[in-house]
Parts: C-alpha cells; structure tokens; sequence
C-alpha cells in the first residue's frame, strides 16, 4: 500500500514537473513575440471550379495596444466576379490582439488568379503616426468545368466490312420500324406550335429587386456603410446599363456624368440631376471615409429607388 502511494506521487511529481516546463515555455515564446506584428493572407480552396465560392482571409496578430485598419477590397480589385458575404472581427488572447478581415468570393473565370494583399495599416496607442505594410498575396487554380469533363478515349482500328445480309431479317425490320416512328414523330411535332419564350424581366424590376436584397443584407446595422454604398451605386450602375445601354459600371462617377450629358438618352434633366448627387454621395463615403448617418443612408436608397421606378419602361410608357 505505501510503495503503491509512493509511485502515485512520483507519476503525480512527473506531470507536473512536464506541465510546468512546457507552461513556462509557453509564456516565454508569448513574450518573445509580443512586440512582434505578423500579417498573412489565406484561402480555404487552392483549387476550385468555375463558380464556386470561396474563403479570402487576412490576418493580423499584433500587440494588445496596437490599432489596425485593413484596407476594403471592390470585386474589381481582387480579381473576381462578385463578393458574396464579408467580415471584419477582432479578439484579444494573452495580450495579444488579431484580426480577422474575411471575403466569400466567386470567379467565372478560369485559369490562375493571384489576389493582391490589401494595404494594412497599424500604429501603438502612444504613437502618432501610423505605418503600412501588406500581406503575402495569394493564388488560387479556378479549373473550367468543361475541361474537367473532357476525357481522353483511346483511338482504335478501322474495323473490315461487314455483310448486312448476314444479320438476321429482325434487325432490317427493326430499322425500319424505328425510321417510320421518326417520320411519325416529325408529322406530330410540325404540327405544334413553338414554344413561347419566358418573358423578359424588365431592368426597374431586377433593379428593384436588388435593392430589397440589399436591405436584407444589414451592412447598415453591422457599421459596414462603404460595403453598402459600393454594392447601392452598382445596382443603379447597372440599371442604368440594361435600361439605357450605358456602359456605367467600367466609367468613373465624372466619366459617366459627361457621357450622360453628350448622348441622347430618355433621362429627363431632373432625373440627372437626381442621379449625379446620388453617385457623388456615394464616391464620398466610398473613397473619402466619410461616415453618413442614418438620414443619409435612408436618402440616398430613397433617392436609388426614385430613379429607378421613375426611368423604368412603364413609367415612360405612360407619359
């Protein structure tokens, strides 16, 4: 019974002794480091298919003290055709913060895409002046779904002639009846008429739809007010492409204004007007971090959904 207690206390002394060193060295690499800034940028998928949607993640790890702005990323910028969800969070661990900036993405377009590490920029509480540095970038294998379809079939002799009439008189009969269930088949269907096309959905009514989908979204009541004036100005942009033909979404906001001026277009002066302080609002919190309040927001949807249904195909129509 005491040599028994004697090797539970030596098992006991052991793990302790080993919990203890690995705990203190632990704290020793923690603080070793705790000066220390480190940034990465990650993706979930190295390799995907055309269409499917994947994780972007920039990382930021830094002292406890330290402030941190991670530059926002436009689906132009990244390389990609649209930006499905996005996020921002921060958490402290044993006096150190990290960061976590992240991106749902989808590509259409296949072959290798490399996504440049935004600006990230960071200063100490006690300092003035902040300092930048970037991410390592990162490249992704967007693979065609045509191409993964493709197999590759072995190519094998001309077999010799054979003799029809070898085959049994089934076979001929069976031929036969098969070309007059062809024939009867065609007979049937010239009588039918042709489908009709599903009806086209006007531009106002897609347009107006996003919008609504916008909302759903909540970037206003997450704080991610430029996220949300991004995808607001693209959704006018875009209208007024299906709507007018106006190639809006590849021209600056001054490009597109003195196009709109020079071309005949069904705008009325009022309805430009209306649409050059919409899309100057919206470059002001986009590119100048201006912060709008809740009566600004509020306009510049109202303003978005004006012109939409006061420009849309029926509206005109009735005039």
């Amino acid at each position: 019974m005491y040599i028994g207690k004697k090797r539970l206390f030596l098992v006991f002394f052991i793990l302790m002794l080993v919990g203890g060193t690995v705990f203190i060295y632990f704290l020793w690499k923690n603080k070793a480091k705790q000066n220390q800034i480190i940034v990465k940028a990650i993706v979930n998928k190295n390799v995907l298919n055309i269409g499917d949607n994947f994780r972007y993640e920039v990382q930021v790890e830094g002292p406890k003290d330290m402030q941190v702005e991670i530059e926002y990323l436009t689906a132009e910028a990244l390389g990609v055709s649209a930006i499905k969800d996005f996020g921002l969070n921060k958490k402290t661990f044993l006096g150190r913060s990290y960061w976590r900036q992240w991106y749902i993405l989808d590509t259409y377009v296949s072959g290798n895409l490399t996504i440049n590490s935004p600006s990230i920029r960071f200063r100490r509480e006690a300092q003035s002046d902040w300092q930048t540095l970037k991410a390592n970038n990162v490249t992704i294998t967007v693979k065609s779904v045509l191409e993964n379809s493709l197999q590759k079939e072995t190519l094998r002799d001309i077999r010799g002639p054979k003799d029809i009439t070898e085959k049994s008189p089934i076979l001929i009969l069976g031929v036969v009846l098969l070309i007059l269930a062809v024939c009867f088949l065609l007979y049937f269907l010239k009588g039918k008429k042709k489908q009709k096309k599903p009806p086209v959905i006007p531009a106002d009514v897609i347009a107006l739809r996003a919008l609504e989908e916008l909302q759903n979204k909540q970037y206003v009541e997450k704080g991610l007010y430029k996220l949300f004036y991004f995808e607001l100005s693209d959704i006018v942009r875009r209208y007024l492409e299906n709507r007018f033909g106006i190639r809006a979404p590849e021209m600056t906001t001054e490009e597109f204004l003195h196009k709109l001026n020079s071309d005949q277009t069904s705008l009325e002066d009022k309805h430009k007007q209306l649409l050059g302080n919409f899309l100057g609002h919206c470059d002001l919190v986009k590119f100048a971090k201006y912060q709008p309040d809740k009566e600004e927001i509020n306009s510049s949807l109202d303003s978005a959904r004006m012109l939409i249904e006061e420009t849309g195909a029926k509206n005109i129509e009735q005039k």
